[in-house]
């Protein structure tokens, strides 16, 4: 057994925080006992408790909450113990925490393993979330809905790249240009389909615009700011429709 003694604490029965005078606890180590009443070990009060944790060299937290008040200057005494009583029944409450908070988390079926998020109400959020260096980056789930979603975050909110609607998926991609639809291949970056606005969908190949459809028209090979009307199709820019095959 180890122990000693430094400064003076107070507390409230009832909570798990003590808080000693400067650098009171500089040397108490998680896992310590300590009690208080005296500096020596004959005359402290035979009450021991574990210590959980330290903020700073005169905060700690204590197992179990205090039983009685620990009046502003009671002396005190740290024992450091190759076994502590309180151990076991510390580490059995925590195992029941978590038990009771995430025992439902990961479930055994025969020769399989899963992980179920079990949320409370369809309001409610269960969802894994991706980051790195604490910033957002990707995050799935049931995000207040009963429907799946696949989100990024992008420029400050989330975003999505996949939504189900009545169970069936729904995809997202960006806007893109023509140089880099939306919508493109692996190995072939440049060659898609894209937004060209509001009701204007394009087609690039090489990253070069080859089509148009916008307002019941269709348009082959468009250039840009060329007036164009309903129901014609056009092609290098001009209405050939009647050698078109």
């Amino acid at each position: 057994m180890w122990l000693y003694n430094l400064g003076t604490a107070s507390g409230t029965s009832g909570s798990s925080n003590v808080t000693g005078t400067t650098g009171a606890f500089t040397y108490a180590l998680i896992g310590s006992e300590i009690a208080f009443g005296a500096d020596n070990a004959s005359a402290a009060d035979a009450r021991r408790y574990l210590i959980t944790g330290k903020t700073d060299p005169q905060s700690i937290t204590v197992y179990p909450p205090l039983q009685a008040d620990v009046a502003g200057g009671s002396k005190f005494i740290v024992f450091q113990t190759s076994q502590n009583a309180q151990m076991p029944e510390y580490l059995a409450g925590l195992v029941g925490q978590l038990l009771n908070e995430y025992g439902g988390v990961v479930t055994a079926a025969g020769d399989d393993r899963r992980i179920t998020l079990d949320k409370i109400a369809a309001d409610d959020y269960a969802e894994v979330r991706y980051r790195t260096g604490g910033n957002e980056r990707f995050r799935h789930g049931t995000l207040g809905t009963d429907q799946f979603r696949l989100q990024s975050w992008l420029s400050g909110a989330w975003e999505d790249i996949i939504a189900t609607s009545g169970g069936l998926p729904v995809f997202y991609a960006a806007t893109g240009v023509q140089g880099v639809p939306g919508y493109s291949f692996w190995g072939d970056r440049d060659t898609g389909m894209f937004s060209d606005g509001p009701d204007r969908l394009g087609f690039s190949l090489g990253g070069a615009y080859q089509i148009l459809l916008h307002n019941s028209m269709i348009d082959l090979r468009p250039i840009s700011g060329m007036a164009r009307g309903p129901g014609q199709v056009f092609l290098d820019n001009q209405s050939n429709l009647g050698n078109l095959r």
